[in-house]
């Protein structure tokens, strides 16, 4: 997928240490998850840790908005 990135999600792969491979990965394969607002959330796999995305589809080229990781909550 095409994608612009915003000021923000710059940032925030740079300080994750996510890389284009790893939104590659997770857009290729993703496990759907309900949208918010105007935004669409990707939700993969990566290695053994579960990578979130958030792309703004609403631009003629797909806008990265921001991506992180997500932090299983500990089984009770």
């Amino acid at each position: 997928m095409e994608l612009r990135y915003s000021g923000h999600a710059l940032e925030q792969l740079i300080a994750r240490e996510i890389t284009e491979e790893m939104l590659d990965a997770v857009l290729l394969n993703p496990r759907w998850m309900p949208s918010v607002g105007p935004n669409a959330c990707y939700d993969g796999i990566v290695g053994d840790r579960r990578l979130r995305i958030v792309i703004a589809e609403e631009h003629p080229v797909p806008v990265l908005v921001t991506a992180h990781w997500v932090e299983e909550e500990p089984a009770p």
